[in-house]
């Protein structure tokens, strides 16, 4: 780890911004403005929270050139490739497009049937590139902190063990408890 100035990297999230976020990171991570930088914390929402987590992940083996790697490998993963979902992607541009000409009512996707099925490939998917068993305490602080956020939009859709429990923690990607808060400075 380098010893030079502490930076902390806020990943956005939202459709394109995340794309954006991870190309973004993927060229800093890959190119020498960061080398001399000790990058002490990630935080992300939504797909922002995806990228963060697949560089901390990298950081956390000590190989940042393995981030942009990583990046990479998620966001072609999670690309509309086959057939099916690029006719999915049409109809959901398309049908997007007549909602902002007032020719559709609006309609959220969280509303509509079978959220489950996308949920259920998009858990398939963070887990093939995400190894949540090593995600743990690091009461020691060795490596960066990761700080998460994201919203379950569809909560009456969501199985019973997907809705966040009484205490406020959203378990739908990660099947284990929120770590304990983090105490205020």
């Amino acid at each position: 780890m380098t010893s030079g100035p502490a930076v902390a990297i806020a990943c956005q999230g939202g459709g394109s911004h995340t794309a954006f976020s991870a190309g973004v990171l993927a060229r800093l991570l890959e190119g020498d403005e960061l080398a001399d930088h000790r990058i002490i914390g990630l935080s992300g929402t939504s797909g922002g929270a995806i990228c963060a987590t697949l560089v901390w992940s990298a950081l956390r083996e000590g190989d940042r050139a393995r981030a942009a790697v990583l990046l990479d490998e998620f966001w072609a993963d999670n690309a509309a490739s086959d057939p099916a979902d690029r006719a999915l992607n049409a109809v959901a541009m398309l049908a997007g497009l007549a909602q902002g000409y007032g020719m559709l009512p609006a309609v959220s996707p969280y509303h509509l049937p079978a959220p489950s099925y996308g949920l259920d490939r998009f858990r398939e998917m963070l887990a093939r590139h995400i190894d949540f068993d090593a995600i743990e305490m690091d009461d020691d602080a060795r490596d960066p902190m990761l700080l998460l956020g994201a919203v379950c939009c569809f909560l009456t859709a969501c199985p019973a063990e997907d809705k966040p429990d009484n205490k406020g923690n959203d378990q739908v990607g990660m099947r284990k408890p929120a770590p304990k808060p983090m105490p205020r400075y």
